[in-house]
């Protein structure tokens, strides 16, 4: 019995069990049926070729080879894709086309075999005379040349694949690691090639491959070799919402979770393989690479977990916490990072530190108005009664002196100056006593272009011809739960700010928008003017703080306006840049039924 017989059986057998072995344990991943899949085309491939050697007919010699060559083409593409899975390089794995682009050509070659007879173009004859020799390969067709060169470029790009990555591991000085991933890969290849090459007659391919698979099986399943930077439970941690990623030493991005493609709003194809510190300075409006690249190294060497926070350039703030991943000896094997997008959380600090400052400041201005109010009225009485007595004394000097006296003249501008600061005072106060007693008043249902189009109408008498004054509404906005009257007042504040804005630089335009968004309403209050400075930007809602001229405002619109919002359970927001104007948004919710 030829010797090809007794290899391939001892072929097919350890093969068998391998498969046996992989199918009993209990993972059922992608990797898990690659794996399996390829030791079955290796089975078919050993099977084969053993019995083309073992039946006498030429008739079952070609059906042996034939389904030989059948696992032949199907080993390349299975090789390929568990080599891109093992190493991570996700080159196929999230590529749909990629991967098509490989089993299709295969499957192509399949089909060539298995249709030989009918056009002789993949091998004129099956039999041994013409295969048995290395020499009565010149016998082979055309397409068995084409085949046979796909599938060892399939097979050379997976062994590629796998040296690559034993590079990266020498390269990070896991000498041990690196030298076993290249020896598994390559070194059954080769020693097979060589035992065909002399032995002439016995092909040693099958249990090279099976051998190098094999291999990989226990230095990914049993060491980790190749699993020391995964995203571990990948089913659990692709549904987190925060981001997470891995890098090698280098700051190389290794994986990542779809949230972490949110974050970056980009797709993994293009984050993959990149420096960590190059993917957030594209989109970090204050964090720098150079910085971002000093404190990933730092974390290598020794350093404490990293915690920072960076702004967006769209003005989302996400939060990143990452730290070193270390073997059993503490050797650093790579980096991990959680990316949080912390903008509502931020957000919803803003509103919660202006809604105490205001309760805070509602508490005290109401307190300040009681007080002011009482000693206010005595003043303004008394002024009355002192206008009302210089009537008298004004003709009583008028007899004596026989004319007007310029004192008692005087006395009467001091006192009508008197009672305009009076009158000033009591309009402070009373707009303190509504910010103090601020309620919602009586609650419906509320159409906010309605509510937007009177607040534009009172805005109105404002305007001045250099202003222009745009309202953009919306079409079928839903409705708001509120208080009409006060929704006015907010959005009228709003108006007449962006108003007096645009003046300052002797013009220009204010737009009102209303839009529905998510489950939501937004009016949106903009201006042309010079901005707001970022020094006083986070101050503009606090309570009597203003940029006016003595006399010209009390600093309490805004104030008002936020608490109002609040009381309608909407968000008040500022986006301005100095020199650019700036634009008020209001959230509200739509008004639900119960």
């Amino acid at each position: 019995m030829h010797p090809q017989v007794y290899l391939s059986a001892l072929t097919a057998l350890a093969v068998a069990a391998m498969a046996l072995y992989v199918g009993l344990r209990r993972e059922r991943t992608v990797v898990h049926w690659l794996v399996i899949a390829l030791m079955l085309s290796m089975m078919l491939w050993a099977v084969g070729l053993g019995l083309w050697r073992l039946l006498p007919v030429q008739q079952h010699q070609e059906t042996a080879l034939m389904l030989g060559f059948v696992g032949v083409f199907c080993i390349p593409p299975l090789w390929l894709l568990l080599a891109d899975r093992f190493t991570r390089s996700h080159s196929f794995e999230r590529r749909p086309g990629f991967q098509a682009a490989v089993i299709i050509p295969s499957g192509l070659s399949a089909l060539v075999v298995l249709t030989n007879s009918s056009h002789h173009l993949f091998v004129p004859s099956f039999g041994q005379e013409a295969m048995g020799r290395i020499d009565g390969l010149v016998f082979a067709g055309p397409l068995f040349w084409v085949t046979l060169c796909w599938a060892v470029l399939l097979v050379a790009g997976g062994i590629s694949l796998y040296l690559s990555s034993a590079f990266r591991l020498l390269v990070n000085k896991r000498l041990g690691q690196g030298l076993a991933l290249g020896t598994a890969a390559l070194g059954p290849f080769l020693l097979s090639a060589s035992l065909t090459t002399m032995t002439m007659n016995l092909d040693f391919t099958p249990m090279g491959l099976g051998t190098s698979v094999w291999l990989l099986f226990l230095l990914n399943w049993r060491y980790r070799i190749l699993d020391t930077l995964p995203l571990a439970r990948r089913h659990v941690i692709e549904h987190l919402p925060d981001g997470v990623l891995v890098a090698d030493l280098d700051g190389r991005i290794l994986d990542l979770n779809p949230a972490t493609e949110q974050i970056f709003e980009t797709s993994a194809a293009t984050l993959l393989r990149r420096p960590v510190w190059a993917a957030v300075a594209e989109i970090a409006a204050n964090v720098e690479a150079a910085e971002v690249e000093s404190l990933t190294s730092s974390l290598v060497s020794g350093g404490d977990p990293l915690l920072i926070e960076f702004c967006t350039r769209d003005g989302r703030a996400i939060e990143v916490s990452a730290d070193c991943v270390r073997g059993d000896d503490g050797e650093p094997l790579g980096l991990y990072a959680v990316l949080r997008d912390r903008t509502e959380k931020r957000r919803y600090e803003t509103f919660l530190r202006h809604s105490q400052r205001l309760e805070t400041a509602a508490g005290l201005a109401a307190g300040v108005a009681h007080e002011v109010n009482n000693p206010l009225a005595y003043v303004r009485s008394n002024l009355n009664h002192i206008d009302q007595a210089i009537d008298v004394v004004a003709e009583q000097a008028a007899v004596l002196s026989g004319g007007k006296s310029e004192e008692i003249e005087e006395l009467r501008m001091v006192i009508a100056e008197s009672v305009d600061g009076v009158e000033r005072i009591s309009g402070i106060v009373d707009r303190m006593r509504r910010f103090a007693s601020l309620s919602q008043g009586e609650l419906g249902e509320v159409e906010v272009n309605t509510v937007t189009s009177e607040a534009l109408k009172m805005a109105g008498l404002h305007r001045r011809p250099a202003v222009e004054l745009c309202f953009e509404p919306a079409a079928d906005l839903p409705t708001v739960q509120g208080s009409s009257e006060h929704l006015i007042q907010a959005v009228l504040n709003l108006t007449i700010n962006a108003i007096q804005a645009v003046l300052q630089q002797g013009g220009g335009t204010v737009r009102v928008v209303t839009r529905s968004r998510d489950d939501g309403v937004e009016i949106r209050v903009s201006d042309d003017g010079p901005g707001i400075p970022s020094a006083i930007r986070n101050h503009v809602f606090d309570p009597f703080f203003t940029t006016k001229n003595p006399g010209e405002g009390s600093g309490l619109g805004l104030s008002i306006t936020y608490d109002i919002i609040r009381e309608h359970r909407g968000v008040l927001e500022l986006h301005s840049e100095e020199g650019e104007g700036a634009e008020f948004t209001v959230r509200l919710p739509v008004r639900r039924e119960g």
